[in-house]
């Protein structure tokens, strides 16, 4: 962290709360040890502190020097206390910024002065991966995307509805796998190791802010096994992830649960299904997403066995299993190829990312309703990719809330909306593979 640092600012002032039969009372407060942070790691935001001699309320107003206070927005609010952080986010590379600090308290209120700030330049190496400049959306009303690069160095990136960079992060690690939760934090599997593939060695929960509220390492606690593919929060706020499992010498795929100390809550292998095993025809059925239900039960897509299973969260039975060879009756145009990111969409209805194969080289995004009573899965809604976005392996497709779509080519690098009868609305391309893009409604509040 760089710290440019005023410190001992007292400004004094004065603050009157006003009532409609009492006389006014002032309230004098000192402003104090305000210092500016900036995280290398991350330009698009700065960190103000600051402390005062009573509790009040306080909040940032600010905006790009050149265009005047008019323009400005505002913060959230940092409620009741002496000594505040207020994180300035969505702020663009190389610019002049003015800011204000507010005060409330009651009635009582309170600007400071205009201080100011210019931001960093973001790495020529994350705008080489995306350049905002070569992908202008000009159709999209609202919303973020958050995608990453996956090889080292890695970085995290979140775009706003124009295709514009509002928020990234840096790591020298290898990000794998990146989830936006419900509760507005960054989930990342992450690997110093040189684990292959999809695999890490670290989960981390971080906030927007780079403050980090979950650290788990491979090899501490019950983190017993190397995590890949996918890490998600659970409905209780636990971490669930897919594992590497062994048997025999033989690889297998897994599930395990920890609480936020690192401690074993409920753990799953694929070796407990597969009972009898033939050497010679195995292939390790190869987990790539996991998703829980409303019932809190795992669905798991498994790409080398072209099935999605529904495993029961408590037990460990496989309730059922759909795709080749699975439980269901699968008409020509629902069956699926080594499919990705499996999970029940807003409409309640199976969705996920058909990638196809060398056979029918099309990927394309499926939409099921399993009839488990009569173990029948009806087709939805089927939507192809162009024919130049075939993506053989990783991906993901998901409902945006107008209906269209949104997905990825992965070894394309290209970031797409479909509507539903496959036109596609806009394109963001990246100068790498990106292995998942996610929705995000809100994002700064």
């Amino acid at each position: 962290m760089k710290r440019l640092s005023l410190y001992f600012l007292c400004l004094i002032v004065l603050l009157s709360s006003l009532s409609c039969d009492k006389e006014a009372i002032e309230l004098t407060l000192n402003i104090a040890n305000l210092e500016l942070e900036e995280d290398t790691s991350q330009v698009l935001r700065k960190t103000i502190l600051f402390s005062i001699t009573q509790m009040t309320d306080a909040y940032i107003s600010y905006w790009e020097s050149d265009k005047g206070e008019n323009s400005a927005r505002v913060t959230e609010v940092s409620e009741s206390a002496l000594i505040h952080k207020i994180n300035v986010f969505a702020l663009k590379e190389n610019l002049e910024y003015n800011f204000r600090i507010n005060l409330e308290n009651g009635a009582s209120y309170y600007e400071s002065e205009v201080f100011s700030f210019r931001t960093g330049t973001i790495p020529d190496w994350v705008k080489h991966f995306y350049e905002p400049a070569e992908n202008k959306i000009i159709t999209q009303e609202s919303g973020y995307f958050m995608f990453h690069k996956i090889a080292a160095p890695s970085c995290l990136i979140i775009t706003n509805h124009l295709g514009e960079i509002v928020w990234y992060k840096t790591s020298r690690h290898n990000i794998k796998v990146a989830r936006f939760t419900k509760h507005g934090t960054l989930l990342t599997l992450e690997d110093d190791q040189n684990n292959p593939f999809a695999s890490g060695n670290i989960i981390l929960e971080t906030t927007l802010a780079g403050d980090t509220l979950l650290y788990l390492r491979y090899g501490q606690g019950d983190f017993s096994k190397i995590a890949h593919h996918d890490v998600q929060l659970t409905q209780h706020n636990d971490i669930m992830f897919l594992t590497d499992e062994h048997e025999n010498g033989l690889p297998g795929d897994g599930i395990l649960v920890l609480d936020r100390s690192g401690q074993k809550k409920w753990e799953w292998s694929s070796f407990d299904v597969f009972k009898e095993i033939d050497a010679k025809k195995y292939v390790q059925p190869w987990s790539n997403s996991i998703f829980q239900d409303e019932d809190g039960h795992y669905l798991v897509s498994f790409r080398k066995l072209s099935q999605v299973w529904k495993i029961h969260n408590v037990s460990g039975n496989v309730i059922w299993k759909l795709g080749q060879g699975g439980d269901f009756q699968l008409s020509q145009e629902a069956q699926f190829q080594y499919q990705h990111y499996a999970h029940i969409n807003d409409k309640g209805h199976l969705m996920l990312f058909d990638n196809g194969s060398t056979d029918r080289p099309q990927s394309r995004i499926l939409i099921l309703s399993p009839d488990q009573p009569r173990r029948e899965a009806r087709l939805i809604h089927s939507v192809d990719l162009p024919a130049d976005l075939f993506s053989p392996i990783m991906g993901s497709a998901a409902l945006l809330p107008d209906n269209d779509f949104l997905c990825v080519s992965s070894t394309q690098g290209t970031i797409l909306k479909l509507d539903r009868s496959g036109a596609v609305k806009w394109k963001m391309k990246a100068n790498d593979r990106v292995y998942r893009v996610e929705y995000i409604d809100q994002l700064f509040k």
